[in-house]
């Protein structure tokens, strides 16, 4: 055997060595079971799994926020809380505002009923006036001495005859023209007669003097007074105008200068 390549001697093969015999490996040469070691801390990430990205992205969940995102957080609450006081305080404004706006309507409201309330009483004033002395049509004006009464209904067609003599008042002696028309034959019962069916009006210069007076003062003007007197006795035995001589009472009390 070649001891070089330890291949056997063609030539004389009693030449051979003889093979070294094995040798039994001693137990320390074999491998001991290697102790087990502790796996090595980890943090769990969040894994970027876009499979087009090029490489994975780390984001670690529990990494505390960076300083300038506790101060946008703060500034976000801020603002909240500025909005909110914002809020109430527009809210208690717009309370006071509605309150005195309220207040101010319903003393308006009390006004307006107070001077409704007036107005109706007004109202009901000229109603009863216009009543007592008639409608504004049924205003009687005595040109002649300057003077106007306003009749009722009752009277509305009044009528009247002027008389003055040189010494003496002035004279109106009245009736209507529903008595003329019913006793127009009747002569005493025509205007000026001794006895006019609604008696006469005089009017005489001066203040009135009731010892020297022959009728009952019916109303004293600045410079002259009026008088009225209705005769004794009817003008007929058959005529009745008690009715109408209060009805020209009535109207005689609203006598006034034009």
């Amino acid at each position: 055997m070649d001891p070089q390549n330890n291949t056997p001697n063609p030539v004389n093969p009693a030449l051979e060595p003889e093979p070294t015999p094995a040798q039994p490996q001693s137990p320390a040469m074999w491998p001991e079971e290697a102790p087990a070691q502790a796996a090595p801390a980890t943090t769990q990430n969040t894994y970027d799994t876009n499979p087009y990205s090029a490489a994975p992205s780390f984001v670690d969940s529990a990494s505390p926020q960076l300083p300038s995102e506790k101060k946008k957080s703060g500034a976000v609450k801020a603002v909240l809380i500025v909005l909110l006081v914002l809020l109430a305080v527009a809210g208690i404004g717009y309370s006071v505002y509605a309150w005195t706006q309220n207040n101010a309507l319903q003393s308006d409201v009390s006004n307006r009923d107070a001077q409704i309330k007036t107005l109706s009483t007004e109202v009901s004033s000229l109603k009863a006036a216009s009543t007592e002395e008639g409608t504004a049509g049924n205003v009687i004006q005595i040109r002649e001495m300057g003077l106007s009464i306003a009749v009722p209904d009752s009277i509305k067609d009044l009528t009247y005859s002027y008389a003055k003599s040189k010494s003496g008042p002035e004279l109106v002696s009245f009736s209507t023209k529903a008595i003329t028309d019913k006793y127009s034959s009747t002569s005493a019962c025509v205007a000026f007669s001794a006895s006019p069916p609604l008696g006469a009006l005089a009017k005489v210069n001066g203040k009135y003097d009731a010892a020297k007076a022959t009728s009952p003062l019916l109303k004293q003007f600045d410079t002259f007074y009026v008088m009225y007197a209705v005769p004794p006795t009817n003008c007929d035995p058959t005529l009745s105008v008690a009715t109408e001589r209060e009805a020209l009472k009535t109207a005689l009390s609203t006598i006034k200068e034009l």
